[in-house]
């Protein structure tokens, strides 16, 4: 057995380690939509690719850029193409998600991500956000990466872009996983709850594509390490460096993974900027959508849970307690986000009668009877 309090050397102070509170997320690399511009249905004009093998591209049939994930594709890609050339003739965005697919399925648990994004049926678009790295509309089952509003090309021969890329999609192909179970997390869980296993779900998706990272490193393929190294998760990677050194066979047992989760808490500049974006999301669906939220209480099972890998392993098994009570990981020490979330709490609680609040739903319609 494991525990999550062995040091593996990355933080900075370790007595403000003890008392830290989680405080800030430097930056937003998802968002999740709940509706989307438009919808799909079995007769879209999509291109369809889930036959590759026999199939060629047609770049006349594929006008929405649409990337349906292939399994076969991919397999057939590895085979005939050379990964670290392919990016150099990119043309066509459906390249550029055929070359991402093929290299993350390098990694062992990349590989078992697509198997899992091609049997839910989602397709991947390239487009220019204005803030964070994805989006998921899970309504629609559809990915849109940030190109950052360059050509495939230019993504091609860069290798910062072209890392990014990859980075950003294996972060995105764990989150598709997390769809299954916490596509509802709004409508069924309370408002402090949401945050906190936002929060896990968040250091979740960074501590696996840090370990796909590692896979490729180890496969051959070290641009995406080196990119890693140079992102705001670097204190993460060198906590899977350092535990590995110790204990070669962690990345087999549960173990670096984690390790690399808890690091995540480690950084207040994290928490604290996702809090903040997650309560602004609450906020929309309350006041925007009038919507009201769910009343259930996250449990210690609920972490452990969401940490379950595509082997079965449950890398916080035993841990979903401390997880879900310690102070480390689910404080909330800054005094804006508290505010706010208290904001939440009361109004998710409140309705309005004619303009006068109430906690009590029969009380008011005692009051300003209906007919």
């Amino acid at each position: 057995m494991f525990h999550l309090d062995e040091n593996p050397e990355v933080l900075e102070n370790e007595e403000s380690f003890i008392d830290m509170r989680p405080s800030r997320f430097s930056h937003l690399t998802k968002s999740r939509k709940s509706e989307s511009d438009f919808n799909l249905s079995e007769n879209s004009t999509l291109s369809h690719y889930s036959d590759m093998l026999s199939t060629e591209y047609d770049l006349a049939d594929n006008e929405n850029d649409f990337f349906e994930i292939s399994v076969k594709g991919v397999l057939k890609t590895k085979k005939f193409q050379n990964l670290d050339a392919y990016p150099f003739i990119f043309e066509t965005d459906y390249e550029v998600f055929d070359w991402a697919c093929a290299l993350i399925s390098e990694s062992p648990i990349g590989f078992s991500l697509v198997a899992e994004a091609e049997k839910q049926g989602w397709v991947f678009q390239l487009t220019t956000l204005e803030n964070g790295e994805y989006y998921l509309d899970g309504k629609n089952k559809i990915l849109e990466v940030n190109d950052h509003g360059l050509d495939v090309q230019a993504l091609g021969t860069s290798v910062f872009f072209r890392s990014t890329i990859i980075y950003t999609i294996s972060k995105a192909l764990r989150d598709i996983w997390h769809e299954r179970q916490w596509a509802d997390i709004e409508n069924n869980y309370n408002p402090e709850s949401i945050v906190m296993l936002e929060r896990a779900r968040a250091a979740d998706n960074d501590s696996i594509a840090i370990i796909i990272g590692w896979d490729l490193r180890s496969a051959g393929y070290h641009d995406t390490w080196r990119h890693i190294l140079s992102e705001d998760e670097s204190d993460m990677a060198q906590v899977l460096v350092n535990i590995l050194e110790r204990y070669p066979t962690a990345l087999y047992n549960g173990m670096v993974h984690a390790h690399v989760f808890r690091q995540w808490y480690a950084s207040m500049d994290r928490i604290d900027s996702l809090d903040h974006a997650i309560l602004e999301h609450l906020d929309f669906l309350i006041f925007e959508e009038g919507r009201e939220l769910g009343t259930k209480q996250s449990a210690a099972k609920d972490f452990e849970n969401l940490s379950t890998l595509p082997d079965k392993t449950v890398y916080l098994k035993g841990l979903g307690n401390t997880v879900s009570r310690d102070p480390f990981f689910a404080g909330l020490g800054d005094p804006i986000n508290q505010a706010h979330l208290f904001q939440i709490v009361y109004d998710n609680k409140v309705i309005e009668v004619d303009g006068v609040p109430f906690r009590d739903t029969s009380l008011a319609n005692k009051i300003f009877p209906t007919d």
